[in-house]
């Protein structure tokens, strides 16, 4: 799954993460859950907005390609 970095930056609207690489917290999001672990609810809700978890916060195949990819075994 491609998601464009500024289809990425639209959701982080009006945040504040203490930096602008907003698909390298994307990716972290997603991965913790992945592992069992917990996000804050702002980045749970982004993540969920991009369909890469679903209502139960659980990775959706989305959400899995994309931390698949973002550690460059995907090729895509």
């Amino acid at each position: 799954m491609i998601i464009s970095d500024d289809e990425i930056a639209r959701h982080f609207a009006g945040t504040n993460f203490g930096t602008s690489n907003y698909r390298r917290l994307v990716e972290q999001a997603v991965l913790k859950r992945l592992t069992g672990y917990y996000n804050g609810s702002t980045i749970t809700l982004i993540i969920k907005q991009l369909g890469l978890v679903d209502s139960e916060n659980e990775p959706t195949e989305a959400g899995k390609r994309f931390v698949w990819n973002a550690f460059g075994y995907g090729g895509e």
